[in-house]
């Protein structure tokens, strides 16, 4: 992986992680120049097969996280952002990254549950409601449940460090 690349995805990391923790928003002015960079330095790097491995890692990345985002589960802000992670890594290390996202987000979502006592307790509800009446019921958050969400761009951040340190280490899935 190309040094300038790895600067790049670091700058745009550590920048969508932070405005999604003071702002939650993840503001195109990071992930588009992001993108286009990283479909350039790519294709100046590798020719015709670095731009299609820029566009490829970009489709996949970005396909994943449309989903989630379509039905409303997160945000564009976080689905452009994996599509940035995409380009500048290529579809088979952005699907690494994805994967690292998904384990960083669910240790994520678990303690941000087990901090806020009201999420905390209404899962709890939930459970031994399961427990007793063997019926999964789900109980909705209230109003102020529904302000606190999880900034995801943190999650992304770390699964794609994880996953640029693995490759950097040598580490190979196939």
């Amino acid at each position: 992986m190309n040094l300038y690349l790895v600067i790049l995805l670091s700058a745009c990391l550590l920048l969508a992680a932070v405005s999604d923790l003071l702002y939650r928003k993840i503001p195109n002015i990071i992930t588009y120049p992001t993108v286009m960079c990283a479909i350039v330095g790519n294709t100046l790097i590798g020719g015709i097969s670095g731009l299609t491995h820029s566009v490829e890692g970009l489709v996949l990345c970005l396909g994943i996280f449309l989903v989630p985002y379509l039905m409303g589960g997160m945000g564009a802000g976080d689905a452009k952002l994996m599509g940035a992670v995409g380009a500048i890594l290529g579809p088979k290390w952005g699907f690494v990254a994805f994967l690292f996202t998904g384990l960083f987000g669910g240790i994520y979502a678990v303690f941000f549950i087990l901090r806020d006592t009201d999420t905390r307790s209404r899962y709890w509800l939930m459970i031994k409601t399961f427990l007793y009446s063997r019926k999964l019921i789900y109980i909705h958050p209230s109003q102020s449940d529904k302000q606190h969400k999880l900034c995801y761009g943190i999650a992304i951040a770390a699964g794609t460090f994880a996953a640029v340190g693995w490759q950097m280490t040598g580490g190979s899935f196939w």
